[in-house]
């Protein structure tokens, strides 16, 4: 059965109010209830003219414009609410959708190193990056520099790492080698962050680790001028030095003055004879306390200090009494590069136990502790207290080409090797930065680099010393040109007898320029090998 379309919207019409204005004219036909408006369905509904909206003949096609409906009285199409998009996109006639874009200029994010991006469909793509890699080299990257919109070379070697080295090496390439000191600051390698070196306090000589790259401060000493005063201080942010009255103390404490008064008028202790220990008493429960020919003898005794506990060790301060012993580390008093892993009950640095050193001349003949199959490097730093070799911080390997003979001969480099106790055996390390009478400490690194042990500190022979006496004297001369000939036997050793080689490091061969360079310390010369640190 064919249905009248018009005569529903018709009937629909009458029943819900919806029809045109001029509804209610009578009628014979359709033809006579045309009311001039385009969009309406005008229809002859028994005898009455019935004239209903047909939005259906607004429908522009178009997604962007809304749903369109007949407006009776202005005799047009009106568009209906446009669509709601979501956050980031437009409404587009071109894909007649919410889109990111309708062409490539509406995803440009304004970097000219992401390169151009696209439009595909309606959504943004990325661009090709800008590629700089034609201005690349042995050991530098081609850049894309956004500010001035071209391709740059970057840094030699440039790891982005503030805390390493960049060093670029003909035919080897780049390598970064830590550096824990980067001009003002110090690189702590354990949490990767930097600490300015300088405290501002004229007072303290700052300092940055080699080993832990923690900065330390140490109080700078100081003598204010004064024979009547002790106890110098440093004050005024450096600008000067005050010192605590002799007279206020009983004058007791004073090195220059044991037992006695000051007089201010001479500027000079007065010391009175003394006549047993008694009187000589300075009050520190540290010290020795001895009258020796009249005159009273203090001497710290580190021992009477001793507090039994390996992550607080003490020594003895003439002045103070028992203090905790200062180490090149942050922390006073434990013996740890890392004071975290101190472990007191098994007296180590979190199982990592410090290697044994035995000293020759200018070499360091390191044993690491016997530690099975876990394999441990072999770290060596100048003291802290010793600006000469202060910034010496480096790890042990064996330098075979150096003296082919000896296979145990070691030098040193700026990375760790790992080796077994048994792989490293004794090696006897001769580097330039081994300086004669100068101290160092040398330090087992376990656990794949995370745990070193506490140090052993030892003192290299003065210079021109190959018997360990103390002193540069004819002796040694001679145990020098009895080695020159080829005499080694007994206590006279390569080790012991070669000072110098041509750069200054011993180079595993006594000579006739180790003879001279005895003779050289024989007559009170320093050494000629330079500081390694400014």
């Amino acid at each position: 059965m064919i249905r009248d379309n018009g005569i529903i919207a018709g009937m629909l019409c009458v029943l819900l109010g919806a029809c045109g204005a001029t509804s209610a004219r009578a009628c014979t036909t359709d033809a006579e209830c045309d009311d001039g408006i385009f969009c309406t369905l005008d229809r002859c509904f028994f005898g009455t003219c019935v004239n209903s909206h047909n939005d259906g003949q607004c429908n522009d096609g178009l997604f962007c414009t809304g749903t369109e409906f007949c407006d009776a009285q202005a005799d047009a199409c009106a568009s209906g609410p446009p669509p709601t998009c979501a956050p980031g996109l437009f409404c587009s006639a071109v894909f007649d959708n919410c889109v990111q874009c309708d062409t490539d200029a509406d995803c440009d994010d304004g970097l000219f190193c992401n390169g151009v991006e696209v439009c595909n469909l309606g959504l943004c793509g990325p661009g090709t990056p800008v590629d700089c890699s034609f201005l690349n080299t042995e050991c530098i990257t081609g850049l894309c520099d956004e500010v001035m919109d071209v391709c740059i070379q970057g840094p030699p070697c440039d790891d982005g790492n503030l805390c390493t080295d960049d060093i670029c090496t003909v035919g080897v390439g780049c390598t970064n080698p830590l550096n824990y000191q980067v001009g003002v600051v110090c690189c702590d390698p354990t949490t990767g962050g930097t600490t300015v070196i300088d405290d501002a306090d004229g007072c303290t000589n700052d300092t940055c680790n080699a080993i832990t790259g923690v900065v330390s401060h140490t109080l700078i000493t100081c003598n204010d001028g004064n024979a009547c005063s002790i106890n110098d201080v440093c004050i005024n942010n450096g600008a000067g030095c005050m010192g605590t009255d002799v007279n206020t103390l009983t004058c007791i404490s004073d090195a220059d003055c044991p037992l006695g008064t000051c007089d201010t008028a001479l500027g000079r202790c007065d010391c009175m004879a003394c006549t047993s220990a008694a009187q000589c008493n300075d009050g520190i429960a540290c010290s020795l306390d001895e009258c020796t020919n009249s005159v009273c003898v203090h001497t710290a005794d580190d021992a009477m200090c001793a507090s039994g506990l390996f992550c607080a060790q003490q020594v003895c301060d003439r002045t103070i009494g028992c203090i905790l012993k200062p180490f090149c580390t942050p922390q006073d008093g434990n013996p740890c590069p890392n004071p975290a892993t101190c472990n007191e009950t098994a007296d180590d640095c979190g199982g990592c136990a410090p290697p044994t050193v035995a000293v020759t001349s200018r070499y360091l003949s390191i044993t690491p502790p016997a530690a099975g199959a876990t394999q441990v490097a072999l770290f060596v730093s100048g003291d802290c207290a010793d600006g000469a070799v202060s910034c010496v911080g480096k790890y042990v390997d064996f330098d075979s080409p150096v003296d082919p003979g000896d296979p145990t001969v070691g030098r040193l480099i700026t990375t760790p090797v790992f080796r077994t106790a048994a792989a490293w055996g004794t090696v006897d390390v001769q580097a330039g930065e081994i300086l004669p009478n100068t101290r160092y400490h040398v330090y087992t690194e376990c656990n794949a680099g995370s745990v070193q042990s506490a140090g052993t500190a030892v003192t290299t022979w003065i210079y021109g010393d190959t018997d360990g006496s103390g002193q540069a004297n004819f002796s040694d001369i001679s145990r020098t040109v009895i080695a020159f000939q080829g005499g080694f036997s007994g206590l006279l050793t390569k080790e012991q007898t070669d000072l110098i080689g041509p750069s200054c490091p011993p180079d595993r061969v006594v000579n006739f320029q180790d003879v001279t360079d005895d003779v050289n310390a024989f007559q009170g010369n320093s050494s000629t090998c330079p500081a390694p640190c400014p």
